[in-house]
């Protein structure tokens, strides 16, 4: 029985969500011994290890002369983003973070609309700011009563600001991208950025934390996240950008909030009812935003 498009893109989106979901607690476990940067280029050099193997057996084959876009979407769309989300949790809980990314779908609509000549029924735009307001009340009122309010908008603009780079990156991907196998766009956009990470980790100090024995737990936290919030999930984003669309992809960033709720809760995260009315308002923006 031949498995249909649509029916392999939602099933990618909802691996993706639940991978993505569940990459903010994993990021909390990381900054309990390492720095916002640490963890950031831990993840990336981490992940740029796995993809080696691919890139020495494949060299020859690689799409050298994409070299730009793919060195673009390495840097916006997997490297600020790793620090912005890092240095966000500093001071936002994992659940809220994870709320929070899903205005992804608003900027990949904008700038699709803007800069890659996209068209966007009226129906998924509507769907899409839907999902917006759900996750401007829950920055607003999701966090813990005694938080201030302005320190926490102030942090969740680092995950707006990494939410953009994503659709950008999307949008490039889709572009520029979009004949070339998902394994060589996540093999070259880490490999490129691997220089950089493990430059950060030296002068930054990295090495002498591993020499404290509760860093090994929290290294194999970031671990855990590389290989299934970046090394296969890169696969299965790319893969499912290149089946649908680079907004039905971000629409990821619906799913991606249930599960970082519930990993919140079971970590005794504060939960109160804004969040549900938040993802109410998300919940109808992913229905609407699929009509």
């Amino acid at each position: 029985m031949m498995i249909s498009r649509e029916a392999k893109s939602f099933a990618l989106l909802i691996a993706l969500g639940l991978v993505w979901g569940s990459s903010y607690i994993l990021i909390k476990r990381g900054l309990e011994v390492f720095s916002p940067g640490q963890v950031a280029t831990l993840r990336l050099s981490i992940t740029a290890l796995f993809f080696l193997p691919v890139l020495l057996k494949d060299f020859r084959q690689m799409p050298w002369a994409h070299w730009k876009p793919l060195l673009a979407v390495g840097i916006i769309g997997n490297l600020l983003p790793f620090f912005f989300f890092a240095l966000a949790q500093t001071h936002l809980s994992s659940s809220l973070t994870g709320i929070i990314s899903s205005l992804t779908p608003l900027f990949t609509m904008v700038l699709g609309l803007l800069f890659f000549s996209v068209r966007i029924p009226l129906s998924r735009g509507i769907g899409v700011l839907l999902g917006l307001a759900g996750a401007i009340w829950l920055a607003l009122t999701g966090g813990a009563p005694l938080d201030d309010v302005s320190s926490q908008v102030l942090y969740a603009s680092l995950v707006m600001l990494a939410t953009i780079c994503y659709a950008i990156s999307a949008n490039l991907a889709k572009t520029y991208l979009q004949d070339l196998p998902s394994l060589q766009i996540s093999t070259l956009s880490f490999i490129f950025i691997l220089p950089f990470s493990l430059l950060w980790l030296y002068f930054s100090g990295a090495p002498s934390l591993l020499a404290q024995p509760e860093s090994w737990q929290a290294l194999g936290y970031i671990a855990l996240l590389a290989l299934l919030g970046t090394v296969i999930a890169s696969l299965v984003f790319y893969r499912l950008v290149q089946l649908s669309d680079a907004l039905f992809a971000s629409s990821v960033s619906y799913i991606i909030p249930f599960v970082a709720l519930g990993w919140g809760f079971l970590d005794g995260e504060y939960i109160s009812w804004q969040h549900f009315i938040g993802m109410g308002l998300i919940f109808g923006g992913l229905y609407l935003g699929r009509k």
